[in-house]
């Protein structure tokens, strides 16, 4: 990515926006990329559904990893595309955005962005105006791709949006919903 940035969260801003989908469509996508890798992080640990889409279920999550009952790499796995690995959560994280917080979480993001220089990192969040999580960890990601429902995302919650992610960039906007 320009800028020598390597992450993006992928942000709805209320449920059924589809986020999870877009963010899942664009590592596809960038994965076919053959100048990069992509890692999809399910940080959407109040409704972990990532590994969903790929017709995998974890055995392992993000709270086995906090307890060190596992190291950091059985948490990820590949969905048999080139070039994509998914770091997945089988379970709910009650008080998400308080672990997404802790020093652990931020050593293992840390890890997870400089790791390897041409990986693209997406960040699947739970929605920006739903919970605090994504505003919690603005420091984990370079800029956000906003994703709007046509009929169904409204301007204030547009202008709330930019509000909450104040000087983080925004790379543009998705819409689903067209036609449906």
């Amino acid at each position: 990515m320009d800028n020598d940035w390597n992450s993006l969260a992928v942000l709805g801003l209320r449920e059924g926006q589809g986020a999870s989908l877009t963010a899942v469509n664009l590592a596809i996508g960038l994965a076919m990329d053959r100048r990069v890798s992509v890692l999809l992080v399910d940080l959407n640990l109040r409704s972990p559904a990532i590994h969903e889409f790929f017709d995998y279920m974890p055995s392992v999550g993000f709270q086995d990893y906090f307890l060190d009952l596992v190291d950091f790499p059985q948490l990820l796995f590949n969905p048999g595309i080139q070039r994509l690995v998914v770091l997945a959560s089988e379970d709910r994280v009650e008080h998400s955005s308080e672990f997404l917080l802790s020093t652990k979480m931020s050593m293992l993001i840390e890890e997870i962005r400089n790791r390897y220089p041409n990986r693209i990192v997406i960040f699947d969040f739970p929605p920006l105006l739903d919970a605090d999580d994504a505003i919690a960890c603005r420091r984990y990601f370079d800029a956000a791709l906003l994703v709007l429902k046509d009929g169904v995302t409204q301007r204030k919650d547009l202008s709330l949006a930019s509000e909450l992610l104040g000087d983080k960039s925004v790379l543009g906007t998705v819409l689903t919903g067209v036609g449906a």
